[in-house]
C-alpha cells in the first residue's frame, strides 16, 4: 500500500459542536495537489454533514458556517475529481476491522460500475481512500461514501460482501447501526444494487444558493432521506427535491 503525503494550513484543531458517535472515527476532505500529495481542507470531523456541507455549498459558491465549522465556498473548491477522504481511527482495532470489510465497499463498487476506491497510508491511525468521480455526483451520493467508510470500522462480521451485509450491521449497537436499522431492508437492496438511483440531476435537494444553511445541513444527506435521525425535520425532508424523487420512484423512506 503506498504512502500519502499530506499537508494542510489548517490548525491542529478547531472546536466543532457535533453529536456523539459511537464509533468515534474522524474524516477530512482532502485536495490532490500532485500524484499522492494531498492537502486537507477541513477539520477532521465526526459528523459527516459537514463533509457534505463543503461540497454542496461550494457548487453554489457560497461561503458557510454552522456548529464550528465554516468553509468558503465563494473562493475555494473541494476536488472534483474524485472524492478522497483522510481517514483517523480511533484505535488500532477500529483501522484492521476497516481494512478487513474494504471487500464490501469493493463489491459494491464493482456491482454499481464504479471505479474500485484507492486506499493509501497515511500513519499509525490513519488511511486515505479516494473514491472516483460518480461519488461527488450528489450530495447523496457523498453522504453515502462517507457512512460507508465509518460502517466498515465496526466489528461484525457477514457471509457475503453483497448488499446483504447492511442486514448484520443493522443488528449491532450503536449511532450508525441505528441510523442503518431506520431504513428498510428493501429500500438498502434497492440502492446498494443501482446507485444510479442517487445520481441526481441536482447535487442538492434544497436550493443551495438561498436556503438556510441549517435546513440543508440537517436534512439534504443519506439517512435524512431514506431514514431517520435526531435532528431532522421531517416537514423539511418532505420539501426536500431528492426526498420528491424517491417517492415517485416508489422508494420506501422513514417520512412518509
Amino acid at each position: 500500500m503506498q504512502i500519502a503525503k499530506i499537508t494542510t494550513e489548517l490548525p491542529a484543531s478547531q472546536n466543532l459542536d457535533e453529536i456523539y458517535q459511537s464509533m468515534a472515527m474522524k474524516q477530512a476532505l482532502l485536495k490532490r495537489k500532485s500524484g499522492i500529495e494531498y492537502e486537507r481542507i477541513t477539520p477532521y470531523v465526526l459528523c459527516r454533514d459537514f463533509l457534505v456541507d463543503v461540497y454542496t455549498f461550494s457548487k453554489a459558491k457560497r461561503d458557510f458556517g454552522i456548529y464550528g465549522m465554516a468553509f468558503e465556498g465563494s473562493k475555494y473548491q473541494p476536488d472534483q475529481d474524485g472524492l478522497p477522504v483522510l481517514l483517523r481511527f480511533p484505535n488500532k482495532k477500529a483501522k484492521h476491522s476497516f481494512l478487513e470489510h474494504l471487500p464490501i465497499l469493493f463489491e459494491l463498487e464493482r456491482m454499481n460500475y464504479i471505479l474500485r476506491s484507492e486506499i493509501l497510508e497515511a500513519g499509525e491511525l490513519e488511511l486515505v481512500a479516494v473514491g472516483e468521480p460518480k461519488w461527488i455526483t450528489s450530495c447523496l451520493m457523498v453522504s453515502l461514501y462517507t457512512f460507508l467508510l465509518r460502517a466498515l470500522c465496526y466489528d461484525f462480521h457477514s457471509n457475503t460482501a453483497d448488499w446483504k451485509w447492511i442486514l448484520e450491521f443493522q443488528k449491532l449497537k450503536g449511532t450508525d447501526p441505528t441510523y442503518a436499522a431506520s431504513i428498510s431492508a428493501c429500500t438498502w437492496e434497492r440502492i446498494l444494487t443501482n446507485l444510479a438511483l442517487l445520481r441526481t440531476d441536482d447535487f442538492c435537494g434544497f436550493n443551495s444558493k438561498t436556503d438556510e444553511t441549517r435546513v440543508i445541513h440537517h436534512n439534504s444527506g443519506f439517512i435524512s432521506v431514506f431514514g431517520y435521525h435526531s435532528e431532522l425535520s421531517q416537514s423539511s425532508v418532505r420539501k426536500n427535491a431528492h426526498w420528491k424523487v424517491m417517492q415517485k420512484q416508489g422508494i420506501a423512506t422513514y417520512t412518509k
